[in-house]
């Protein structure tokens, strides 16, 4: 008996053995199961994002630009107001007719109309008259033709841009009896905004204009100026006129930036340009910060600065008082929060349609398109109240903005806690419901405006010229070229 129990102990322990390591073995299987989960449907996550920023791609690359919302036939009475809900496509009573319809007309084109040149353009006159040897009439009365009308044939020339110099004489005088010199003086001249330079008045704002409006690039400059003077001028002579025309234009500036923050409220935005930096062999980064004032002051002036910090709004805004429109950066959040309710925060309705623009495109939530359907009314409202005065324009906003304010809230609250955070989806309806107070107080006052545009459409002169231009030469550069 001994002998059998002993070897039917060791057999359990065996099988103890054997099933403690099946154990280990299926809890290690597990783990590793549930980390291959978890990778898969983190890569799973991930593939999503990716697929959404390709279809964002192509959208930026080969789609309009232009952001349009074309409701559904199946949803064009989704969002009409509720006294639309009980109408019928037809009126009671009323028989259809079993007349045939008459066949539709065809269009008939519109004349080309005649093109009519400005009146503020000066006109040479040029007369083609008959020669005189033909001016006999030839029928034998030996009277002469004489004229009885005009025919009028108008074309538009132009004349290449031409160049001159232009002599200062000023004149010494002096007392032809007095030999000390005492009375001895010169004439004086007009002050000039280049006296040193060799560069006039007309020549700065002629290189201004091209750099700043045509986003001329200056070795353009120079091939102008060698057509025009035959004279090849350094890139250093064309900046430092620049520079120095910034410099005389900095009065106009501080004229502007003052009457800009007497505003109501102010629109803010900021875009990149770069900057080189001697001796590195490369460029930097900086800023351009716009501020535009409100519809009573309605001027717009650009600040450098070498980052994107609070440091330079800090600094501009320090002694304003008054809503501010952005969009929503951090940066502006923090001016808002620390001013103690001198700044109210405005919110930019662009912005949040932007994003449900985007959503739209990977997204085939309802919740998208219904979004759209609402800012498109609000843009609708916007556009009825564009000539009204500031007590219509908020009575309005109260009545037709609000409710249709209030069904959008309801219906993003209701669809956030469903939807994956990382889409662009979430995206949209976080930057909405984030920012709900900022969004909806264009509706305490009629002078608030809907959206930033105003200087999103201040800031693309900037970044045309920087695509042609590259970069600035130095930050003395940047400043001339916010002025």
């Amino acid at each position: 008996m001994s002998k059998g129990s002993d070897k039917l102990r060791k057999e359990n322990q065996r099988v103890r053995r054997e099933n403690k390591m099946q154990r280990a073995e299926i809890s290690h299987l597990k783990r590793v199961n549930a980390e291959q989960q978890a990778t898969l449907e983190s890569l799973q996550s991930h593939i999503e994002v990716m697929q959404e920023q390709i279809i964002l791609l192509r959208k930026a690359l080969f789609s309009p630009r232009r952001e349009r919302f074309i409701p559904s036939p199946d949803q064009k009475l989704l969002f009409e107001s509720e006294s639309m809900e009980g109408s019928e496509d037809e009126e009671p009573g009323v028989e259809e007719s079993d007349e045939e319809p008459s066949p539709k007309r065809r269009k008939c084109r519109n004349k080309r109309k005649r093109f009519e040149f400005p009146q503020c353009l000066p006109v040479q006159r040029i007369e083609h008259p008959l020669p005189p040897e033909e001016l006999d009439c030839p029928c034998g009365c030996g009277c002469k033709r004489v004229v009885i009308s005009e025919q009028v044939s108008r074309q538009l020339e132009y004349v290449e841009a031409s160049a001159f110099v232009v002599e200062h004489v000023r004149f010494t005088y002096g007392c032809p009896t007095s030999r000390d010199g005492q009375q001895i003086v010169t004439s004086e001249k007009p002050p000039g905004i280049n006296e040193k330079g060799i560069f006039g008045a007309s020549t700065l704002a002629w290189l201004a204009h091209a750099k700043f409006e045509r986003h001329l690039p200056l070795y353009r400059l120079q091939e102008e100026l060698l057509s025009t003077t035959t004279m090849w001028f350094n890139r250093s002579v064309l900046s430092g006129a620049i520079i120095r025309t910034g410099e005389r234009l900095l009065p106009m500036w501080d004229f502007i930036r003052t009457h800009v923050l007497d505003s109501f409220y102010v629109r803010a935005d900021e875009t990149t340009a770069r900057v080189l930096r001697p001796g590195t062999g490369s460029t930097q980064v900086v800023y351009l910060w716009v501020y535009v004032g409100d519809q009573q002051h309605p001027y717009q002036f650009f600040d450098y600065r070498l980052d994107r910090s609070r440091a330079g709004p800090r600094e501009i805004l320090a002694d304003f008082q008054g809503g501010l429109l952005t969009d929503g950066y951090s940066v502006y959040k923090s001016l808002v929060q620390e001013s103690n309710g001198r700044l109210l925060d405005l919110g930019c309705w662009a912005h949040a349609r932007r994003k449900f623009d985007e959503a739209c495109a990977v997204s085939k939530h309802s919740l998208a398109h219904e979004a759209l359907a609402w800012s498109w009314q609000l843009y609708d409202i916007e556009d009825r109240l564009a000539n009204a005065d500031v007590e219509t324009r908020q009575q309005t906003r109260m009545c037709e903005s609000v409710p249709i304010l209030e069904r959008l809230h309801d219906r993003l609250t209701e669809v956030r806690p469903t939807v994956r955070p990382s889409t662009k989806l979430a995206e949209a309806i976080g930057y909405l419901l984030n920012r709900w107070d900022a969004m909806t107080r264009f509706t305490t006052d009629g002078r608030y405006a809907l959206d930033n545009n105003m200087a999103e459409r201040s800031i693309r002169p900037s970044v045309i010229g920087r695509k042609n231009y590259l970069f600035f030469g130095s930050d003395a550069g940047g400043h001339a070229a916010c002025a």
